[in-house]
């Protein structure tokens, strides 16, 4: 049985191509997902409470 071969020079730049059709992909979807709930939002800055809480003693 006989394998088919494509030859280097279509091979190579399919490669390139595919590679390049992955990142563009993967750039829309993040871009998507991103927008998808709306973008950035501001939320409010909260602290945690405050809680005493005294030094241990140096050990020196």
């Amino acid at each position: 049985m006989k394998r088919f071969r494509i030859p280097p020079e279509i091979a190579w730049p399919m490669l390139v191509i595919a590679l390049l059709l992955a990142s563009v992909g993967t750039g829309i979807s993040i871009v998507y997902f991103a927008h998808s709930d709306g973008g950035a939002q501001v939320v409010e800055r909260t602290l945690p409470p405050q809680v005493d809480v005294e030094d241990p003693p140096a050990d020196r």
